[in-house]
Formats: structure tokens, C-alpha cells, sequence
């Protein structure tokens, strides 16, 4: 249970009852005590205004006059309030939170007056005499403890901070070695790891040989590490010492030539460090848009609590709405939902026939097939983000990228297995599930997304296999399909949607567009179908084993507030991560296109009438059998149906007889506005919405001149491009965006105030014209 107890100083102001809540909301509190709220009376509208949810009870103790005021809130979800009393100085509860035995809460606000002490330790003597064992108290009791707490004397406190409770917070534990890219800037680190890897005499399978010699050299790592960056700050606060002593001898008797080397070769040490600090707090705050060297570390500092805060999962809701803040229920939960995702349902296999297959041709089946060369396997090796999460392994792809040659040999010898085999071990193909929050404050486990970290050498042999189906998957994928297929352009898909959209509005022709949203679309893939599908398009059975090889030796196990718990293996579904997943799901995905257009050229459709005209609603018989033939699971809270030159009560009456929401033109697709007017303003507030959330919060606050120059240039300047190839800008538009950024780059996060120093012609000329 989390309490929060916040002397707030008045809440008559917006902003400030604003703060309240977003603090409320960020902690994901059970029970708050304000103090000073300094109302006479409270109603619905007042604690909404800062309270996270419809779930909420609270007690007021009125403001005597000006002052005082106190407030208790709670989740009525996650507390139960047994009693209550309401004292001249406390509000008291009586508390039960689920499966836990009932404790008081004691509420306090202390009197200002010195004439009212009496009476308020009174109150809370007597309040202890009825609380029994357990009990707790918070609050503001305006007594000090010692003589610097008082007005007018230096103060050593914070007043008036919010003081959080936590009965049952996050157990770190131990983490998982993970390499750290500022390594490999050690002028000895890739001798070392020549020497501690052909140390390591390890026989067996060449994959096993391989992840063993990998665990023998991060125990190295560890060791070499701790005593050569372990003690940095130390070391940097010698040298500091040092430069000192040696400043304060220039100038005098002492002062030589030795003496100034020295400090010359102090001073280089320790920029090093510095160096090394910095990029290390770049490199752990994953912000891609600011390159290395900018210096701004406090930036970073507050990027990387920000990320850390952002992804600590410290409560979970049920679906029936019981909350989990337990860690070990919280685990419990998260692999009780992924278990049951990642297992097929299918009862039998999965056949379809009667549709065009469109097959590869037999050369690009054995194109697919062939061996795997030392360049290939290297192409793969390097095409990889070096600075990218590792997987259970640990090990970064820019740690094997730099020792390529010391660990080629292994590679290659995995990489011969494999062909021959069609087998991934299971030690190389174990999977970290890392969710990320899909929207602020993600509190069910659906609101959050499962991205894969896969092991190294798995990530390699994927990244080889998904880079030669790549070449292949037009030949065989119908031009309907734009995403992940080479030559193809996703604006084309969102062209034609707008074309075909407009056409019909033109024409006065009804109809109507049914956006289907699939559920956990990746996690969802039957492995049998996916097979059925390569089978059906010409692949050949090499290739087929491979791809099962690859899919079923998968094991998973949920990485949460920084470590790895349990472990399941898994039967359907395609990881998010892994290099693969987009082409195959492209492969399946591509059926249900083929499902409909065979339907379409033999008159076949037929569905359900609805409305006075008879609508027919047909492509959904053939997206309910394409989601049993596939393990895909159509998500009905989040499709939407939209009419086109037809009666609303029509497609409301649709939309009821399918189970979905009633959209609203223009709507989202790929990210783009359907069947909107670009030379409408409304068409481009999406571009500045985005631009002015870049800009804002705690984030652009922290930044120099020169971040903020550089984030215009980078991020800023690139958002409006994915539209500008279809549609037209407004002037106005681009009157508005250059005003943001040029108010962004002299007033920093303010957005308020600031001198324009130069002109915004001259600061948008390259540099080397000034």
C-alpha cells in the first residue's frame, strides 16, 4: 500500500491541483492526506480535479477560517474503510486493504497556536488508546524538533514536501550482467577478451560451446570491470586533489618542469573520466536523437530516472478490478497472462484451399536454402543496432561486432550446424520479455506492449534469414500489401485508401469501411499455420525447418523492475524483437487478403442484411474464419466501422450486429488522416500536437542551447515529412511550426520569454555559411 501525506498550502489554484493529481497519478497512490487545503466544504467536482479515477471516498475536515483544512482520499478498490472518527485535529480510519488484517490511519493536522498544544497532544493520546497494535500516523503537526526548523533560522529541511509511504515496494534484487558499450573504449579491453575467450576449452555442440565461452568471459568482465571502472569517482577525486596541490607550487621555489607534465598528464586523465561518465549516462538514457559528446549529463541523469520510473511496474489490475501490488503477485500475474498467450489453442491442423497461392519460384527456393557464407554471417553480424537492450545473454551486439574476428570461428561452426540440423539450442534461443507502457500510467496487463530481447548469436542467424526471405517476399505477396516488402512503399496503402474514399464521396456511391484491429496480432500466430502458409507458397522444406527451429525451442521469462522471473516455453506466436516476426506475420497476414478477393471473383460473398436498404456486411464471415485458421483474435473494442454517404442509424445498426465502436471521418490509418482536407487547418493539428509534446514537460527544461538546436534540427524538422509526400502543406502550418521551434530555441521549455538573438534566416543557413 502506498499513503501519501502533503501540506499543500492552499488548492483554490488550477495549476496547483494539477500538480496534485499528476503526482497522485504517478505514484499510483492508495490513500492520500492533504493538509491545508483551506476549503470550507468538498465536493465530486473537486476531488476529481484531483483524484486518478471514478474509484474514490473520502472525509473532510473542514478549514477554520484561512487555515487548516484536511483531506482524505482512497482507492476503493485496493482500501476498505472499516471506521472513521473526525477529531478537531485528525481524521482517523480504520483500514483494511485486501487479504491484510484492519490497522489505523491517523490523519493529523497540528494548530498553529501555541494556546491549542494542550488540547491537540491530548487528542492524540487519547487517539492511541483505541488504535490497538497497529496503527500509523502522517501528517503536518507545525511542532519543530530542533531549534533550525523554526522561521527565521537556517534550515537544513524541505518544507511542506509530499512524504510517500510504501509498505511493499519494488525488490530490486540482483540484475542480469549486461555489457556496457563504454568498455570497448578501453585501449586493452579487446586483447583481454581475445585472451579470456580462447582461454575458455570448452567440446559439444558448437552452439553450447559458444554461450558457454560467452558466461566464462562475462565472469572476466566482472572481475576486470570492478577494478578498472568500479572505482572511478574515487580515482577522479584523487586526480582532482592532486591538480590542486601541484596549482598551488606554480610560482614558487617547488615549481618545475616535472611538476607541470605531471599536471598535463593529470588533467588528459581525468577529461578521460569525464568522458567516460558522460557517454555512459548517454549510452544508459537510450536517447537516439542526441549524439555522443553532447556534455549535458544532468539531461541524461533525468532522462534515465525518467525511463527507470516509466517502466517500474509497481501494481497491476485484474480484470475483474483487484488490484496486485505485491511483487511476487504482480510475477505471478504477468506469467499466468503471457503463459496462456504464448500457448496454442489449436485443437487440429489448420488447412485452406481453393485460394491463389501465388508461389515463389523454385530458384528463389533455393536461393533460401543455400549455405551460409563468413561474409553473410558477417553482413548480419554488423547490419545490427550495436547499442540496442542484449538479450539473456548480456551481451551487446557491438561487443561481438568489435571482436568479430576472435568469435567467427564459433559462428561459422553454428551457423554449418544449423543447416544441417534445422535446431536452435534452448539456452540460445531464451527470451526476456520486456512490456512497455503503451500510455501513461498502464495499470492492466494488456496496456502494455511485450517487446522480445533475444540472445545474440539468436539475433544473428535471424537477422541472416530474415534479410534473404526479404529479397524473395514480393514475388509472392499481393500488391495489397505495402508494409515490409521490398520495393513497396507504405504511403502507397494510405494514397489509395484516401483515393478510394474520396472517389466515393464524389460519386454520392455508399458504402462502408470496416477497421479491423487485431488483439496481440504478433503474440497470436499458430506455428502449424505459418508452416501451412510456406508450405502452400512454394517454400521448400529446408527452409521450413529452419523457421520451426527457430520458433519452437523459444522459452520466455518476464523481465520486471530490472530482473528476469520464471520461465515457460511457448507454442504460437512470433516475438516482437525478433528480425523474423515482421516477414513471417506478412506471410500470414497476406491470406486473409487472398481469403477475400477468392470470394470476390467467384460471387461467393454473402453475410448478414441489416437496415432498411440491406447493407451487406460480408468481409467479416472471412476475417472469423481467417482468425481460427491463424490463432488471430479480432480486438472488437478497438475496430471500428464508418459509413460512406450513408445513413448514421444504418451503420450504428451495423456496427451493434458486429460488437464494434461507430468511427468518425477522417480516421487514422498508418498513422496518416483518411478521407481528411489538407487545406483544412484541423488536417494538421495532428503534426503540431506532436511537435508541441516533443517541447513539452520536464524534459526540454534540462536542455542547453545546443540540445535544443539540435532536437529542432533531428526531430522537429523530420516530423511533418511522412505527410508532406501526399498532401500539401499550409502555409499557416508552416508559419506555426517555424514559430515553435523558433520561440523552442531562444525560450527553452518556457515557451514565455526570452530575447531572439539572431534571425531565423540566418540560424536555418547551413553552418559553414555562419
Amino acid at each position: 500500500m502506498k499513503i501519501l501525506t502533503w501540506n499543500i498550502r492552499g488548492s483554490g489554484d488550477k495549476v496547483k491541483r494539477r500538480a496534485i493529481k499528476a503526482t497522485i497519478c504517478k505514484i499510483n497512490l492508495d490513500l492520500v492526506i492533504l493538509q491545508e487545503v483551506k476549503k470550507t466544504t468538498i465536493d465530486r467536482s473537486f476531488i476529481g480535479n484531483i483524484w486518478r479515477s471514478r474509484f474514490k471516498a473520502w472525509i473532510y475536515h473542514p478549514a477554520w477560517g484561512r487555515s487548516g483544512g484536511t483531506l482524505l482520499v482512497w482507492d476503493t478498490r485496493s482500501v476498505t474503510v472499516l471506521d472513521s472518527l473526525v477529531g478537531e485535529f485528525s481524521i482517523s480510519t480504520l483500514i483494511q486493504a485486501e487479504g491484510k488484517n484492519p490497522w489505523w490511519f491517523f490523519g493529523i493536522y497540528g494548530p498553529c497556536s501555541y494556546k491549542l498544544r494542550p488540547d491537540f497532544w491530548d487528542e492524540l493520546a487519547g487517539l492511541k488508546e483505541i488504535c490497538g497494535a497497529s496503527w500509523c500516523l502522517g501528517g503536518d503537526f507545525n511542532v519543530v524538533r530542533r531549534v533550525g526548523e523554526k522561521l527565521n533560522s537556517v534550515s537544513n529541511t524541505r518544507n511542506h514536501s509530499p512524504v510517500v509511504i510504501d509498505s511493499n515496494p519494488p525488490k530490486w534484487g540482483h540484475s542480469p550482467f549486461r555489457f556496457d558499450n563504454q568498455w570497448l573504449e578501453n585501449k586493452s579491453f579487446s586483447k583481454l577478451f581475445e585472451i579470456w575467450w580462447n582461454k575458455a576449452n570448452v567440446s559439444g555442440w558448437p552452439g553450447t560451446r559458444f554461450m558457454t565461452k560467452l558466461r566464462i568471459v562475462q565472469e572476466n568482465i566482472k572481475k576486470w570491470s570492478k577494478t578498472t571502472f568500479g572505482n572511478s569517482k574515487i580515482a577522479k577525486a584523487a586526480m582532482e586533489r592532486r591538480i590542486l596541490e601541484i596549482d598551488k607550487l606554480e610560482g614558487t621555489s617547488m615549481w618545475n618542469q616535472s611538476l607541470a607534465d605531471e599536471r598535463r598528464g593529470i588533467k588528459k586523465d581525468w577529461q578521460q573520466k569525464v568522458f567516460e561518465e558522460e557517454r555512459n549516462i548517454w549510452l544508459k538514457s537510450k536517447c537516439k536523437w542526441v549524439k555522443e559528446g553532447d556534455a549535458n549529463s544532468r539531461f541524461f541523469h533525468n532522462l534515465l530516472n525518467a525511463r527507470k520510473a516509466k517502466n517500474t511496474i509497481s501494481r497491476i489490475e485484474r480484470e475483474d478490478g483487484t488490484i496486485l501490488d505485491r511483487e511476487d503477485d504482480i510475477v505471478s500475474e504477468l506469467i499466468s497472462f503471457f503463459s496462456k498467450l504464448y500457448t496454442s489453442e489449436r485443437k487440429q491442423g489448420a488447412d485452406i484451399e481453393g485460394i491463389e497461392w501465388q508461389k515463389i519460384s523454385e530458384s528463389s527456393a533455393r536461393l533460401l536454402e543455400n549455405p551460409f557464407d563468413e561474409d553473410e554471417i558477417k553482413r548480419a553480424l554488423f547490419s545490427c543496432d550495436g547499442n540496442k537492450a542484449p538479450g539473456p545473454d548480456g551481451f551487446s551486439m557491438a561487443a561481438l561486432q568489435t571482436n568479430w574476428d576472435v568469435i567467427k570461428g564459433e559462428l561459422i561452426d553454428i551457423f554449418k550446424a544449423f543447416e544441417v540440423e534445422g535446431r536452435i539450442q534452448g539456452s540460445m534461443n531464451e527470451t526476456f520479455i520486456c512490456l512497455i507502457p503503451k500510455k501513461l500510467n498502464s495499470c492492466k496487463v494488456k496496456d502494455f506492449r511485450p517487446i522480445s530481447l533475444i540472445t545474440s548469436v539468436y539475433k544473428i542467424i535471424a537477422k541472416a534469414l530474415a534479410t534473404r526471405l526479404k529479397y524473395i517476399l514480393g514475388d509472392t505477396i499481393s500488391d495489397t500489401q505495402s508494409a515490409f516488402v521490398e520495393g513497396r512503399q507504405i504511403l502507397d496503402s494510405v494514397m489509395i485508401a484516401n483515393e478510394t474514399v474520396e472517389d466515393y464521396r464524389s460519386r454520392g456511391k455508399s458504402g462502408m469501411v470496416f477497421k479491423i484491429d487485431f488483439e496481440k496480432a504478433y503474440d497470436r500466430v499458430e506455428w502449424d499455420f505459418l508452416d501451412l502458409v510456406m508450405h502452400k507458397k512454394g517454400f521448400g522444406s529446408t527452409w521450413r525447418k529452419w523457421i520451426r527451429g527457430c520458433l519452437s525451442t523459444t522459452s520466455f521469462s518476464i523481465f520486471v523492475n530490472g530482473r528476469p522471473r520464471g520461465k515457460f516455453r511457448a507454442s504460437r506466436g512470433l516475438r516482437q524483437g525478433d528480425p523474423l516476426s515482421p516477414f513471417l506475420f506478412t506471410l500470414v497476414a497476406d491470406i486473409l487478403g487472398r481469403m477475400v478477393d477468392k470470394a470476390v471473383n467467384s460471387g461467393s460473398l454473402s453475410g448478414f442484411r441489416v437496415g432498411k436498404d440491406k447493407i451487406q456486411i460480408s468481409h467479416l464471415q472471412f476475417v472469423k474464419g481467417f482468425c481460427a485458421l491463424s490463432g488471430l483474435k479480432v480486438n472488437l473494442s478497438k475496430s471500428q466501422l464508418l459509413g460512406l454517404c450513408m445513413d448514421e442509424l444504418v451503420v450504428s445498426q451495423c456496427a451493434a450486429q458486429i460488437g464494434c465502436e461507430v468511427g468518425c471521418w477522417p480516421m487514422k490509418y498508418l498513422g496518416m488522416p483518411l478521407a481528411g482536407s489538407p487545406r483544412k487547418k484541423i488536417f494538421w493539428d495532428p503534426v503540431l500536437e506532436k511537435c508541441a509534446k516533443r517541447l513539452d514537460g520536464w524534459k526540454c527544461a534540462f536542455l542547453s542551447r545546443g540540445g535544443r538546436y539540435t532536437l529542432i534540427q533531428s526531430v522537429l524538422s523530420s516530423l511533418p515529412i511522412y505527410f508532406l509526400p501526399l498532401f500539401k502543406a499550409l502555409s499557416s502550418m508552416i508559419n506555426t511550426l517555424e514559430k515553435l521551434m523558433r520561440d523552442f530555441l531562444w525560450e527553452g521549455g518556457d515557451l514565455g520569454g526570452g530575447d531572439h538573438l539572431m534571425a531565423w534566416d540566418w540560424v536555418c543557413k547551413p553552418r559553414l555559411e555562419g
